[in-house]
Order: C-alpha cells, then sequence, then structure tokens
C-alpha cells in the first residue's frame, strides 16, 4: 500500500514535534491545537497495516470513524455571546474562512482540513452587544500526511470523503478538493449546508441511483441524476465467472455521464453519491480512480474506509484463516451483493488479456463498453492530476 510509508513517514515526525499548544497556557491568547494526524486510532491502525491480518483486525474493530478529528480549543472567557474563529493558509490571514462558535463552547472541530498543510488560525471574541472584547494572535499547525486519504465533516451526511490524494499515474497524484464522494444527502443540515458550499465549494452533484431524486436545493449547486449499478453489473455478461451481478445497459449511459460531467473544470468539484455512498459510488470511483492510474491497493483503501462509517462494512472480499480469499466476494445475500475484488479481477481478465496495467484496463472497458472518448478521458486527466 503506498499511502502507508507516506502516513508512517509524518507520524514519525509529529512523534518528534510536540502539538502547538501542548505547552502550559500561559494566556487566554494562547489556542490548543489537538490531533494534527487528523484521522481515529482505529483509521490509523487500517492505514498503517502491514499485512493482510493486521488490516482484517482493524477492519473487524471498524466503528463509526468518519470524521475529521483536528480541534482547537480555548480558555473559557467571561461575557462572550460568541466567537469567531478564523483559519488561513496564509499568514497574513487572507482568503479565511470564518467560523461562528456559541460564546459557551471552549473548541471546535473543523471540517475539511487538507493532509500536510500549513494553516494559521485566529480567534475574536464579542459581547452581545457586538462589542469586539478580544483577538488572540495568529497561531500557525501543520496536519499531518501526503499521499493519503481525506475524511471530511458533513453534519447530516455520512461517510464523505475526497477521493483524491492518492499516487496516480508517472510523477503524478489525484488533486485534493475536486471529487468527493459519500452517503445521500436527505438529512444534510444548514451547517452540511454551509461546508457543502463554503468549503468544499460543491458544484455539481452526481447521484448515481436510477431511483433516487433531488432531496434538496442547494444554492449554486447543480442536481444531475446519472444512473448506474454496482460492481459486476457494470461488466457485460461475456465476462465470466460471475458470483452474481447481471449486466445492466442502462448503467453505461450513467457512467459515460459521470466521466463527461467531470471532463469540463466547470462542473468541479463535483459530490458523487448513490444511498450508502459505498456500492455504486465505489463503484464509479475505482473506475475514475483507476483510470487516473492510482494502483489497485491503493483504490481498495478507498473503497474500505467505508467500514469506518455508519453506512457498514465493505470488504474487498470474504475472509478465511485471516486472509482475503481470492473469489472477491463479501456479500451475496437478500440484503447486497458486494463484490469488488471480483469486478477488479475480471476487469483485468477481460480488459488486460496481455498484461497490461489497470489503467489501461479501465481505459480499455470506458472506450470499448462505455464509448467514453479518448479525449474525455484526457480531459479527466487534465483536470484531476497534479505534478508531485
Amino acid at each position: 500500500m503506498r499511502i502507508k510509508k507516506f502516513i508512517a513517514s509524518a507520524v514519525a515526525f509529529f512523534m518528534l514535534v510536540p502539538p502547538l499548544g501542548a505547552c502550559n497556557a500561559s494566556s487566554k491568547e494562547e489556542l490548543q491545537i489537538k490531533n494534527m494526524e487528523m484521522y481515529s486510532q482505529e483509521v490509523r491502525d487500517y492505514l498503517l497495516a502491514e499485512d493482510d491480518y493486521e488490516q482484517i483486525m482493524a477492519l473487524l474493530s471498524a466503528d463509526i470513524y468518519d470524521k475529521q478529528i483536528t480541534s482547537v480549543s480555548w480558555k473559557e472567557q467571561k461575557n462572550v455571546d460568541k466567537y469567531v474563529l478564523a483559519l488561513s493558509t496564509h499568514a497574513a490571514m487572507q482568503d479565511k474562512m470564518e467560523y461562528i462558535v456559541d460564546g459557551s463552547e471552549t473548541e471546535y472541530t473543523f471540517n475539511a482540513l487538507l493532509p500536510n498543510t500549513k494553516y494559521y488560525v485566529k480567534l475574536q471574541s464579542f459581547h452581545e452587544s457586538g462589542k469586539l472584547l478580544h483577538t488572540t494572535k495568529a497561531q500557525s499547525f501543520t496536519t499531518q500526511g501526503d499521499f493519503c486519504p481525506r475524511i471530511v465533516n458533513v453534519e447530516g451526511v455520512s461517510n464523505v470523503r475526497d477521493v483524491g490524494g492518492y499516487r496516480a499515474q508517472g510523477n503524478t497524484k489525484v488533486k485534493y478538493g475536486l471529487i468527493y464522494r459519500g452517503a445521500r444527502l436527505n438529512a444534510i443540515t444548514d451547517t452540511g449546508i454551509a461546508t457543502f458550499t463554503q468549503e468544499l465549494n460543491i458544484k455539481t452533484e452526481l447521484d448515481v441511483r436510477f431511483d433516487g431524486g433531488k432531496v434538496v436545493d442547494i444554492d449554486g449547486v447543480t442536481y444531475k441524476q446519472l444512473g448506474m449499478v454496482a460492481y459486476n453489473s457494470i461488466l457485460p455478461d461475456t465476462c465470466q465467472p460471475k458470483t452474481n451481478g447481471i449486466f445492466d445497459s442502462r448503467t453505461i449511459n450513467g457512467i459515460k455521464d459521470v466521466f463527461e460531467t467531470i471532463a469540463n473544470p466547470n462542473n468541479l468539484p463535483a459530490y458523487i453519491h448513490c444511498t450508502a455512498g459505498a456500492d455504486r459510488t465505489g463503484t464509479i470511483c475505482y473506475l475514475i480512480n483507476g483510470v487516473l492510474g492510482v494502483e489497485y491497493e491503493d483504490l481498495v483503501v478507498d473503497f474500505e474506509l467505508t467500514s469506518f462509517s455508519e453506512q457498514g462494512s465493505r470488504w474487498r472480499s470474504s475472509v478465511k484463516n485471516w486472509e482475503f480469499e481470492s473469489e472477491g466476494v463479501m456479500q451475496n445475500d437478500e440484503k447486497n451483493f458486494v463484490a469488488f475484488g471480483q469486478m477488479h479481477s475480471l476487469m483485468m481478465k477481460y480488459y488486460a488479456p496481455n498484461g497490461e496495467t489497470l489503467q489501461q484496463a479501465i481505459e480499455n472497458y470506458l472506450t470499448s463498453v462505455c464509448d467514453i472518448s479518448a479525449e474525455t478521458i484526457n480531459a479527466v486527466r487534465t483536470n484531476l492530476l497534479e505534478e508531485v
């Protein structure tokens, strides 16, 4: 797993350098920054796993940990009606985000920090009359990691994360902040909408359900329903052996529409979702990152991180004797069919018959089955990749 070594090196660095604010606070100007590693210990155990056994142990202990955990805290102040917390990547605090915090609170957890990024934070306190009581000095902190997943907090929505951050073809990586994936928006709150529009700057909502439908009007966000199915059902029935999953030709238009939408930079950033943000969403994200050149081990990570959300376990396959089984099917019953590993094996068998790479296999599939042009695929790469 290529992401592991980058996370591990960052962990080692932060073991040597104490977090900002770890010393004893000497005045109310001092802000305490906590948890710059951005992940819960359970997610970190999974990302840093050395082998199948350690990954399986982490997945078995998975619970709802799909949240950023980096926070800032401060000493309680008297007569405060509200705080305004400013966050910027510039020391002069230009282009800052501002968060309103109730005067009874003394801590704020961030929603959408980027890994391996230096931030500056400043706090202002206000009386109920509107009078400014105090402004702290700007303090800096740097988040951990690079080439690693980015989990995002959107209130009322689960299983949200950035599709970017992974190593890709050549000397490139997938850009953060352009494609997000997650569950449906039925319960999104006003706070969640603010994160969606002001921090993530979402321009397009891509609903990949046939039975979906727009559930919330979000200013500035265009809704598109682009139905598709998951796993083996995206592959023609000539691709065998399939444990389950009959080819659904309707999905071809959905996949093509997704790629043509994200090929236009004016539609980005985009939020892709189904119901759980796991199966159909996991399938389209496999195709997107795969054709960008992300390796299978990292595609598995992006898929299996759903296991740390309220949407439940999603593994590449079932497990036997503490190993992932080669069949590539995790679940096959009346509740769901989960076959990420089998979909991948069939993709390689039928679209890389002469030993081509995974990236070439997915491009062959997209052009021959989904009728997606090479120009569209190249435009997607131009939009989503950056030099390392």
